[in-house]
C-alpha cells in the first residue's frame, strides 16, 4: 500500500513539475521600464522586470509597438501646449493679466524614458504583420513568444 502511495505522489508531483514547466515557457504579459522610446514612430526598446527563477535579468526586447492609448493624450497636450500659453498670457479689457497657469499644470508626457508600462504578448508571430488591421498570416509557427509584444499600457 505504501508502494501504491509512494508511486501516486511521484506521479502527482511530476506532472505537477511537468504543467510548471510549460506554464514557465509561455510568455502573456509582464511589467517593464522603457529604455528608450522613438516618439515619432511609437515604438520602444523596453527592459522587463520580472528577472528569470535565479535572479537573472530577462533580455531588453527591441522596436516594441506601442498601443495609440499610451501617446495619443501626450501628443495632444504637446499640441495645444502653445494654445494654452495664450491664454496664461491673456490679459482683460483693462491690461490685468487673468493669472491663468494652464502650461505649469501640463502633466510630463506618460509615455517616456523611464516610464513603467505592461507589455502583453500576442499569441502568434507578428513578423509579417504590418501594425495594421489587414490579416496577415505568420511567417513561423511561434507562440506566445516575448519577442511579439506590445505595449498596452503606462503604469
Amino acid at each position: 500500500m505504501v508502494e501504491q502511495v509512494n508511486k501516486q505522489n511521484a506521479w502527482y508531483t511530476a506532472f505537477k513539475n511537468f504543467v510548471n514547466s510549460i506554464n514557465y515557457d509561455i510568455d502573456c504579459a509582464f511589467p517593464a521600464k522603457v529604455v528608450k522610446y522613438d516618439k515619432s514612430q511609437h515604438l520602444a526598446d523596453i527592459q522587463p522586470l520580472n528577472n528569470f527563477s535565479d535572479g537573472s535579468n530577462k533580455a531588453q526586447l527591441l522596436d516594441v509597438p506601442v498601443n495609440a492609448c499610451c501617446y495619443e493624450f501626450d501628443e495632444w497636450l504637446a499640441s495645444v501646449k502653445a494654445d494654452f500659453a495664450k491664454v496664461d498670457a491673456y490679459a482683460d479689457d483693462k491690461g490685468i493679466p487673468i493669472a491663468s497657469s494652464f502650461v505649469s499644470k501640463i502633466p510630463k508626457p506618460l509615455m517616456h524614458t523611464g516610464a513603467t508600462v505592461v507589455a502583453i504578448v500576442l499569441d502568434h508571430d507578428t513578423d509579417d504583420w504590418d501594425g495594421t488591421a489587414k490579416p496577415y498570416t505568420p511567417a513561423t509557427k511561434r507562440q506566445h513568444d516575448i519577442n511579439d509584444s506590445i505595449i498596452m499600457g503606462v503604469i
